[in-house]
């Protein structure tokens, strides 16, 4: 979830996740956190077929990474290990 405006960048490990890479769904909805009509933020999420995308018995880093669009270009970063059985 990114609250304010930014710019968004994603990885599966070293592979950066693009809305041009067919092998990853991003959706995006907006977050009007007081109902004034203004959007707050936003609610990403990210659909891949794991069997494809990591080897069974590993695990994958899954990363998000957002630099808000004004000052002080504040930067946030999250990760989730993502384990594949």
């Amino acid at each position: 979830m990114q609250v304010g405006y930014g710019s968004e960048n994603q990885w599966l490990d070293d592979e950066r996740i693009t809305y041009q890479n067919r092998d990853y769904k991003i959706n995006v909805a907006s977050i009007d956190s007081n109902n004034d009509r203004i959007v707050d933020g936003f609610y990403y999420t990210v659909t891949f077929n794991s069997d494809l995308k990591i080897s069974s018995g590993t695990s994958a880093l899954y990363r998000f990474n957002c630099t808000s669009s004004s000052y002080p270009w504040n930067t946030i970063e999250r990760t989730l290990n993502i384990p594949h059985l």
